[in-house]
């Protein structure tokens, strides 16, 4: 019995605080509004013109701004061609300062997985580039509503223990 206590609390801390990461593809035709498979709903926005989407994937020839339904910790990009000048302006869950990261002209990726959560970021356009993909991971249940969770599966344990004695 004591096992299948150990197993069952382990299943349910494990389910309330986890979250896995997941990846946006744009090299193909897509719209300016999303739903992944894990729920998160994020719209695409222009500041000029309109989006438009190529064989290298969504191309960046203006500020483009990504605005999440719900905080996300934002693993990393997937570029090419980004020339000089060009960063990521991260509006951060926690804070109101935003934070700007440059985008180097010479790789293909950036990891912006140190930044913790967010609720948007725009790319700075200043030469032409595409994006090819966004890897993310959505928030995970926060502590409160884990201990929730948590909580109500010791108890219906404990029912359950005190039922079959």
């Amino acid at each position: 019995m004591k096992k299948l206590f150990v197993l069952i609390t382990l299943m349910l801390s494990f389910a309330a605080g986890t979250a896995f990461a997941d990846n946006i593809n744009f090299l193909e035709d897509q719209s300016g509004s999303y739903t992944t498979s894990d729920g998160v709903n994020f719209d695409i926005t222009a500041s000029s013109g309109s989006l438009s989407w190529h064989n290298k994937g969504l191309k960046i020839d203006s500020n483009i701004t990504f605005t999440f339904d719900s905080a996300i910790k934002l693993e990393g990009l997937s570029y090419s061609q980004a020339g000089k000048g060009n960063s990521i302006i991260l509006h951060l869950a926690n804070s109101d300062t935003p934070v700007t990261v440059a985008i180097g002209h010479k790789s293909t990726s950036i990891d912006l997985s140190a930044y913790g959560q967010i609720t948007a970021f725009t790319l700075i356009n200043k030469n032409i580039y595409w994006l090819s993909g966004m890897d993310y991971t959505p928030a995970s249940a926060p502590v409160p509503a884990a201990a929730l969770i948590f909580g109500t599966g010791l108890a219906g344990i404990a029912v359950l223990r005190r039922k079959i004695k």
